[in-house]
């Protein structure tokens, strides 16, 4: 008879057991789909009020997910973005999305554009949330603001020619629980080493959340001031062939600081200087006279100069 009681005893608390941890395991999943729905919510209400900036890059390279954020290769090497606040993402089951429920953290990767996706709480009466994100850059690359309040990424010479990637990080934005955008902005840390997104939440309180979106693209835009550039229109088409003969192994022998400056850009984008017969023709494509305090752009391989703004693209 007590063996009987003993048994009926363990198998009622093996199935207390089982049920406790089947209800774990649903609160677990609960969690993973609440964390989806609000960020994929939330994505659609910015796309759908065309608040998410979509950027077109020429060479477009893969976004790849990592375990802290996501990673790709541009013209200068390799650039990741990541969450400043330690994550373990995991792969969601045919989704495109990697979460972290416990920090309220996801990561989307679609072909060439990755999202990093996090959720707030805000306190009533929080007049601004910071959401600081970390960059890895190659050597001698820099975060650069542009006027739109993207991010972009540059490299200078301290000869006046400055390169930038077409990689991009889009204009930054946030939505409260409703899907109402939010005022939002990126502020870039002395170092480079981490950009910070600034959300206004003077007037909300509740659950938010915000997005860094880049766009990964190997492309590279070469930038000067007029006085520069019309030094460099100055050099002799023999100095332009000696570039092109020298090749990035001698570029140092070249006389011209501008000549040399553009072909070491060359060669740490491209790792060759075929581009610099294109640059030569669009120099003698720019008919008009360069104004020294603008600055001007040529994408490595057009026969085109143009004028452009000169935040973020021209080294101030």
């Amino acid at each position: 008879m007590k063996s009987s009681i003993f048994i009926k005893s363990a198998i009622a608390m093996m199935a207390t057991v089982a049920l406790g941890a089947s209800n774990a395991s649903a609160t677990v999943v609960s969690r993973e789909k609440v964390l989806l729905e609000t960020v994929i919510s939330a994505e659609g209400n910015v796309t759908q009020k065309g608040i998410i900036q979509r950027v077109k890059v020429s060479q477009p390279a893969e976004a790849k997910k990592n375990d802290k954020g996501v990673t790709g290769e541009t013209g200068f090497g390799e650039i990741s973005v990541s969450f400043s606040e330690p994550v373990k993402l995991k792969d969601v089951t045919r989704t495109e999305y990697a979460t972290d429920k416990e920090a309220g953290a996801a990561v989307k990767t679609t072909s060439e554009v990755g999202m990093l996706l996090q959720t707030e709480e805000v306190e009533k009466h929080e007049q601004f949330v910071k959401n600081k994100w970390d960059l890895s850059l190659p050597r001698d690359v820099k975060p650069v603001s542009f006027d739109d309040g993207s991010i972009g990424f540059r490299t200078d010479t301290e000869n006046g020619v400055s390169a930038v990637s077409e990689t991009r990080i889009s204009t930054p934005w946030a939505v409260d629980k409703h899907g109402n955008p939010l005022e939002t902005w990126y502020e870039i840390s002395s170092d480079g080493s981490s950009i910070t997104q600034v959300v206004n939440t003077q007037d909300i309180e509740g659950e938010i959340v915000l997005d860094p979106r880049i766009t990964y693209g190997q492309g590279v835009y070469y930038n000067w001031y007029g006085s520069e550039l019309r030094t460099l229109k100055a050099a002799s088409a023999a100095s332009f062939a000696l570039a092109i003969s020298y090749g990035c192994v001698n570029a140092g022998r070249l006389r011209q600081p501008a000549l040399v400056a553009v072909v070491g850009l060359m060669c740490m984008a491209t790792g060759s200087v075929v581009g610099i017969e294109a640059l030569r023709f669009a120099l003698d494509n720019f008919k008009e006279s360069f104004k020294d305090h603008n600055c001007y752009q040529w994408k490595f391989g057009s026969h085109h100069i143009t004028p452009v703004a000169a935040k973020g693209n021209c080294s101030l």
